[in-house]
């Protein structure tokens, strides 16, 4: 301990005998005439009480402790020493006088706090409580899991126990905070703190049940003690329990029987004081034989103080099925049950059962409910005066409720996020479409799935996850088959090398060495040398070559002739398209012939279901007519039917369903016609590049346009006629061509005009937005080497062409052949028939089409439009001036993270093998990367997207866009971003594989935890997927660190790869996790540069028109019309927003889930990092003035562990500043800086705007002679700069001129 707290005080010789120091003094304040204090200063008084002390604890420690004592100072002979007698041992520290100050300042605002607080009122020291940080995270669900038990468990006394105790805990854990650094502490009041804690949390606690269980009685009551009544009418036998609503039949939730046995006792052994819980059928019939109990379906056996619950599932599904046959004619039933009255208990538990067997909803909830009564006899014991019959009984309704109340929760937003207190803070839930979908109760559950199917990244837990229900999302798929490309650049580079007699690939920390050098030796030698290009020129020639090939007369001509490295890259480019050729028909999302049969087959099969939903729907209406028709008859209505009020809701709202399902047919018969037609429709053979045509050429070049019209025209006078699809007719037209030239050109120029619109060929990247069902189809048939001309020939095709038949392979995977256009048919259906809103559909609706189209990299559908270019400039010019300490401030995710994802024992595990070694196994590990399209920093531009809100990347840039993304590359490299990126994902790997290969042999071996199966259901990792896994060709496993070797897995079945698909996905997405990358599903729409908005007639003057796909219609009407507004330029003031929003979900949700196990480490070694961090970038004069309160919000806001909340906050903070609201001045709580209004208006507009201003001040300053200034401003504000020697001359030079 600091000194502080050692240096013995000397006031013998002046203190009066008579105080008596030890002695305590109780203050009376004199409040005559003084106003009662506000709301806001008893609030911060009661919040000043608590953390202030140790506050100022921390900050005298860190301002004083190394301070040398004055020696011409004497605490003792101050003169307000004597007004604070009773304090002598706190002014005893004061090394100087200012110490003297701060020791008497934090006495006196400690006597003010205590002054507030007894004159202000209850309220506001209420709410005080309640945002006090520690009653916040004692609220959560790690700490009151006794609470929750005892709630489930019905018992108002039992609720105020499990409160008192969490009460205790708080109270004594604040004191623990308070007590030891509040000068003005007695025990007395330690004492009354901790009592007043625990009793008002049990007061308040049990009586908060007593409420709901008065409230909930007529629900309850009747359970046990009506159970031996006879029923008075056999038709409405009296039940236990009275009729609870089911959850619809599509929400197929996991009971508790479903989940491993490890994890039943995990989930419930403390609660129930059990030990085990067995299932297996040969353990549980070994149990029976051993204790002579033949015919039980569960029993708890007590050995040696430990419980074991033991569960018959095949007798419990032979016992439920029997009752449920027994009940189809209750009289008879209930005749039968007399028949074994006087068997004691088993004839009350079958006739307890009997009676309520219509709460059982399936088999499972009747398992559910022998397990559970099974558990509560470990935690219910028997009264003295109480019969085995009667005790019995009370444990079925104990169990019997609690199976309901289990069920009904489960059922709770089933498919939605997990619910946490995260989930609760609603205010950026209004803005991201996952969250808006997830969280809302409204929202049906195939929607919810259907979203999550779609963009789910694993950041948070969904609430199935809990239950052994995961999901793999189709864009984390996706993203995984970007990896083929730069497999295949890497071979490729390699074979160039060749050709120039070298090895390697020619590139070196992502920089072109090799071509650097060729292109110097051309210049030194003034000539082209033989044989030598550079990678461009070779790959542009190869690919010329490939697309040749497919012509027979060059084939036959040219390709022998062709050097072997050149016929074996040629091949590598073909296995490439094949691979995803095949992958693409496997699941129909090809224009061919097998792909259209199988589109086909799905909607054939939609119609089947849905026609079997219409008949049963109609058969419910059809007899709820018939009894009411009946009942009318009765009442002597003349024919007409008399509907209940219950009768008549199922009436409309079955009749909502059929009109849906009506809808969903008829689409699909439309989808038939369609397809049927295009069946006979020809498509390419034998691909050799994907088509994307040369805008920029076509579009400049008049020359060029008559050529590819020339080229059509050729190819189309050759066919009969053209079959083309018409989206007004709704219908396949055939085009007559007939020999004529004339007709030939006319199609022909109508097909260059459409490939000036669209600037590809639709085989090859499918649907684009807002156009017709023929996109699904090729825009033409022709081969490429007649077009070659006029297509774009680089790396980036590729790139593009993998990354958008990913999507369309996976979308295909997942959903069949059901399009976007489909399945928001089917979700307004299912929202009408639940009753929706046009308003609210469209809300839904367009939250999930926009998810879509930023998954299908479809955000942006005019890249060429000047304000998108010009925002994509823009924000490299951004990132390449504000981001220079990027790669240093990296460093606090790629050593934290892992701690906070993993644990500090594994990766310290991890750094004790590497220091053992163990580098083989690590780099195998850390390699398989390169795999799943990770790690990939030094080879493409992803690393900036960390911070940077940009992922639009133009297939055909512009020279200027070219140039500023290799100056990005560059920069990116420099400042160490992309190195130290790359360098986490691959430490990541090397800590996460040989968890993984734990976690799921211990899931096979029926031994794992409940965190680590949760952990690995949020990854769509689900238990039989996982003991699949387990079974691959693992490596090196007895060495203590598993190797993975991916290559080596089988993909020659389909579930092979399927398997290797869900490891590989698993893997990508624990990395993008762990070093973050924020998706689709963390951040609001307008962040990707567009927005849904309800269409207002004065748009149309804007150029803005209805969205047809994102409106709402009732036939052909448009009843809700939406509007699609798109511009780069309103993502800009959410530029450097992407890191805190990916933050928001892996950290600040994460640190409120209990499920999450390395919580506290991850967080503390987040803070740590971030504070090592931050004396990294800052240099020592800027700590002089800063104090620990400023110095922990810059850490805690560099950590990420508040996400987006730290900048709200900041720009809160910044606004009050910058306004005059707030005085930092005069304040612990400090900005970053201190900003004018305009400086925060320019801050709100966001990096780029920003940077304008301060380029237009800086020329101001600089033309009005205020050189000095305007060096400096620019120094700061010019790309690059900073991250040379150049920003401090600049700097130098302007001190210079002014010392002038």
């Amino acid at each position: 301990m600091s000194e502080l707290f050692y240096r013995k005080a000397d006031y013998t010789s002046f203190t009066p005998r008579k105080y008596g120091i030890d002695r305590p003094v109780f203050t009376q304040y004199d409040t005559t005439n003084v106003p009662d204090p506000s709301f806001g200063e008893t609030f911060s008084a009661h919040l000043g009480y608590q953390w202030m002390p140790i506050t100022n604890f921390v900050q005298e420690q860190m301002t004083y402790t190394q301070e040398d004592y004055d020696p011409d100072f004497r605490w003792q002979d101050q003169e307000e020493t004597m007004t604070y007698y009773n304090f002598m041992n706190e002014l005893s520290r004061a090394k100087n006088r200012e110490h003297y100050d701060f020791i008497k300042s934090t006495i006196d605002q400690g006597m003010e706090r205590r002054e507030t607080m007894d004159r202000g009122g209850l309220f506001p020291a209420l709410v005080a409580g309640i945002a006090d940080p520690l009653n916040i995270a004692f609220a959560l669900p790690v700490f009151n899991t006794g609470v929750k038990a005892a709630w489930l468990a019905g018992s108002a006394l039992g609720v105020a126990k499990a409160s008192g105790k969490v009460g205790l805990g708080f109270g004594i854990a604040s004191e623990v905070l308070r007590a030891p650094f509040d000068p003005m502490n007695t025990p007395a009041e330690v004492a009354t703190n901790v009592g007043a804690s625990t009793i008002f949390s049990a007061v308040l606690g049990g009586g908060m049940k007593g409420l709901a269980n008065t409230y909930s009685s007529v629900k309850i009551n009747g359970i046990h003690k009506d159970m031996f009544k006879k029923p008075k009418d056999a038709d409405t036998p009296e039940t236990a329990t009275p009729k609870e609503p089911v959850a619809p039949t599509e929400v197929q939730r996991q009971s508790i029987v479903d989940l491993p046995d490890t994890s039943i006792q995990a989930r419930y052994g403390r609660e129930f004081n059990i030990n085990k819980v067995v299932t297996d059928p040969e353990a549980v019939a070994k149990m029976k034989l051993d204790e002579g109990k033949p015919n039980v379906l569960g029993t708890h056996i007590m050995r040696d103080g430990e419980g074991t619950v033991y569960i018959d599932k095949e007798r419990a599904i032979a016992k439920f099925k029997r009752l449920k046959e027994k009940a189809k004619d209750k009289v008879k039933g209930w005749a039968e049950l007399e028949k074994y009255k006087d068997a004691g208990v088993p004839y009350a538990h079958t006739r307890f059962m009997f009676a309520n067997v219509d709460s059982f909803t399936n088999e499972k909830d009747f398992i559910d409910f022998v397990l559970l009564h099974e558990m509560h006899h470990g935690k219910v014991p028997k009264k003295i005066d109480e019969t085995p019959v009667d005790y019995e009984m009370r444990i079925n309704s104990l169990a019997l409720r609690r199976m309901m109340d289990e069920r009904i929760e489960r059922a709770k937003n089933p498919g939605g996020l997990k619910e946490t207190p995260y989930t609760r803070i609603g205010f950026i839930s209004k803005f991201i479409p996952a969250r808006i979908i997830n969280e809302s109760k409204d929202v049906n559950i195939k929607i919810k799935e259907d979203y999550n199917r779609m963009s789910f990244n694993a950041s948070v837990a969904l609430e199935g996850n809990q239950y052994g229900k995961g999901v793999q999302s189709l864009s984390a798929r996706a993203k995984v088959h970007g990896a083929k490309v730069f497999q295949l650049t890497d071979k490729l580079r390699g074979r160039w090398m060749s050709s120039r007699n070298r090895k390697g690939t020619g590139m070196v920390m992502g920089v072109d060495v090799a071509s650097m050098n060729v292109k110097a030796e051309r210049y030194m030698r003034g000539n082209k040398p033989e044989g030598q290009q550079t990678w461009d020129e070779w790959f542009l020639g190869l690919v010329d070559d490939h697309i040749d090939s497919g012509n027979p007369a060059w084939r036959e001509a040219n390709y022998n002739l062709l050097p072997d490295h050149r016929k074996e890259a040629m091949d590598d480019i073909g296995r490439l398209l094949r691979e995803m050729d095949v992958l693409a028909r496997e699941v129909g999302a090809l224009g061919d012939d097998a792909g259209i049969k199988m589109q086909m087959k799905y909607f054939k099969r939609q119609i089947e279901r849905t026609n079997k939903f219409l008949e049963k729907n109609q058969a419910v209406i059809d007899n709820i007519n018939t009894n009411a028709l009946q009942r009318g008859e009765r009442a002597g209505t003349r024919g007409k039917p008399l509907f209940t009020k219950k009768e008549s809701a199922e009436i409309k709202r079955l009749e909502k369903l059929v009109g849906a399902n009506k809808k969903t047919v008829s689409n699909a018969e439309q989808n038939i016609d369609f397809l049927q037609g295009a069946l006979d429709s020809p498509t390419r053979k034998n691909y050799k590049w994907p088509i994307y045509y040369n805008k920029e050429l076509l579009t400049n070049s008049e020359e060029a346009r008559e050529g590819l019209t020339k080229v059509f025209t050729e190819e189309f006078s050759q066919q009969a006629f053209i079959t083309r699809w018409d989206d007004e007719a709704k219908d396949w037209i055939e085009v007559p061509i007939q020999g004529s030239l004339q007709n030939a050109r006319a199609e022909a120029e109508k097909t260059v005009s459409k490939i000036i619109e669209m600037g590809n060929d639709l085989h090859s990247e499918g649907p684009r937005m807002g156009k017709g069902k023929h996109l699904m189809m090729r825009a033409t048939n022709i081969p490429e080497w007649k077009v070659k001309d006029y297509i774009v020939k680089d790396e980036r095709v590729l790139e593009n062409y993998v990354e958008k038949m990913g999507f369309r392979i996976e979308w295909n995977r997942t959903f069949g052949g059901e399009s976007i256009d489909d399945m928001l048919t089917r979700h307004e259906g299912l929202m009408r028939a639940d009753g929706l809103k046009d308003k609210r559909i469209a809300e839904i609706k367009t939250n999930v089409l926009a998810d879509y189209e930023r998954e299908a990299g479809q955000m942006i559908r005019e890249p060429e439009r000047w304000d998108n270019k010009y925002a994509r400039v823009a924000k490299k010019v951004a990132g390449m001036t504000y981001l220079t300490g990027a790669g240093v401030t990296s460093i606090i995710e790629t050593v934290a993270m892992p701690i906070f994802e993993h644990g500090f024992g594994r990766v310290f595990r991890t750094a004790v093998q590497a220091v053992d070694g163990n580098w083989e196994n690590m780099k195998m590990n850390a390699r398989q990367l390169m795999h799943v399209n990770e790690g990939m920093e030094l080879k493409r531009p992803i690393a900036q997207n960390k911070y940077l809100s940009d992922s639009v990347r133009d297939v055909q840039p512009s020279s200027l866009e070219s140039a500023m993304e290799s100056m990005e590359k560059g920069f990116y490299l420099a400042n160490g971003l992309s190195i130290v990126t790359k360098l986490g994902k691959m430490f990541d790997a090397t800590v996460r594989i040989p968890k993984f290969y734990d976690q799921i042999q211990a899931i096979k071996k029926n031994t794992a935890n409940a965190f680590d199966e949760e952990e690995l259901n949020r990854y769509g990792i689900t238990p039989d997927i996982a003991k699949r896994l387990a079974d691959m060709p693992w490596e090196n496993t007895d060495s203590g660190m598993p190797v993975l070797n991916l290559a080596n897995w089988s993909v020659a079945t389909k579930l092979d790869r399927d398997l290797k698909m869900k490891m590989m996905t698993y893997l990508a997405q624990g990395a993008r996790n762990t070093i973050m990358h924020a998706t689709a599903f963390d951040k609001p729409m307008i962040m990707d540069g567009f927005v849904y908005t309800k269409y207002k007639p004065w748009m149309s003057r804007l150029g803005i028109s209805i969205d047809e796909r994102a409106s709402i219609k009732v036939g052909k009407t448009i009843t809700y019309p939406m509007a699609r507004i798109e511009s780069g330029t309103m993502a800009l003031p959410f530029q450097f927003y992407n890191f805190s929003f990916a933050a928001t979900n892996r950290i600040a949700a994460s640190m409120l889930d209990p499920a999450r196990q390395h919580r506290l480490a991850g967080m503390s070694a987040l803070l740590g990092m971030s504070y090592i961090v931050l004396q990294l970038k800052k240099p020592e004069w800027w700590f002089e003035n800063k104090d620990l309160p400023e110095l922990m919000m810059r850490s805690f806001e560099m950590s990420g562990i508040m996400g987006i909340y730290s900048d709200i906050a900041y720009q809160a903070l910044h606004s009050a500043i910058a306004t005059g609201l707030h005085n930092p001045d005069d304040s612990w709580l400090k900005g970053k800086y201190k900003p004018t209004v305009g400086d925060q208006f320019a801050d709100f507009a966001g990096a780029t705007p920003g940077l304008m201003r301060e380029w237009v001040l800086g020329a101001h300053e600089l033309l009005t002679d205020q050189t000095e200034e305007g060096l400096k401003r620019l120094s700061y504000n010019l790309p690059i700069i900073a991250l040379t020697p150049f920003a401090e001359d600049m700097r130098e030079l302007g001190r210079e001129y002014s010392r002038q």
